[in-house]
């Protein structure tokens, strides 16, 4: 789904909520930063079926001259070098736990607050938007934003926070949802499902919330509300 919005960016293309009074989007730089996955392999074969313009897709390298890994991290200044050089529109980290940093506690507010002022303090000066994923904990009774993992402070610095999960009226589909929106009017939930040809395709607009689309299958009558 991330990667979907990357390609959007990088094309300069229209999102589902675009309406005919959305101004033309131009074609923007995106960094995406990622841990769990390897760009060439995995990363780069999913944003050519998404139709992303490659040039404008961006990955910070922390490795050295000599081929030796140097870790990024959320407080790295590379990362203000590289906003400042290419401009971009959106930063993605995937997942955040890989950029905290050895040294700092994901669980401790006066550690990870600093980090966040300083993504915050950039996102600012450079007019972008800054993406982390998060998993979830295994928490199943918990409500969504509540089972965020780390400190809450990762959700109180956040202006708009989206949920990701299942529709559990239908095991093909998936649902976003916007948990938190500290700027304007909280979002309707998206429907989703992922297509082998093209990727992520939108399925219109929907009325189940964040704690409904995190709840085990199991839970649900089959009844549609």
């Amino acid at each position: 789904l991330i990667l979907n919005w990357a390609a959007i960016i990088s094309q300069g293309a229209k999102f589902i909520t675009d309406d005919e009074f959305t101004p033309p989007r131009k074609p923007a730089v995106v960094i995406y930063q990622t841990k769990e996955n390897d760009y060439e392999t995995d990363i780069r074969p999913r944003l050519d079926k998404l139709g992303a313009n490659l040039d404008n897709i961006l990955v910070i390298d922390d490795h050295d001259e000599d081929g030796n890994g140097f870790p990024l991290t959320l407080s790295d200044g590379r990362i203000e070098d590289v906003t400042e050089e290419y401009h971009p529109d959106l930063i993605i980290f995937d997942p955040i736990q890989s950029y905290i940093g050895s040294d700092v506690d994901f669980h401790r507010a006066n550690e990870i607050r600093p980090i966040l002022d300083k993504l915050i303090d950039i996102a600012s000066r450079y007019n972008c938007a800054v993406v982390l994923i998060s998993h979830m904990s295994k928490q199943t009774t918990a409500s969504a934003l509540d089972r965020l993992l780390g400190t809450s402070d990762f959700r109180n610095a956040a202006r708009s926070i989206l949920i990701v999960g299942s529709d559990p009226f239908n095991k093909d589909s998936r649902v976003m949802a916007h948990a938190k929106n500290s700027l304007g009017v909280t979002g309707k939930s998206i429907r989703y499902h992922i297509d082998s040809a093209a990727g992520v395709i939108y399925d219109g607009f929907c009325e189940l919330d964040e704690d409904t689309i995190v709840k085990p299958r199991n839970m649900f009558d089959g009844t549609r509300n």
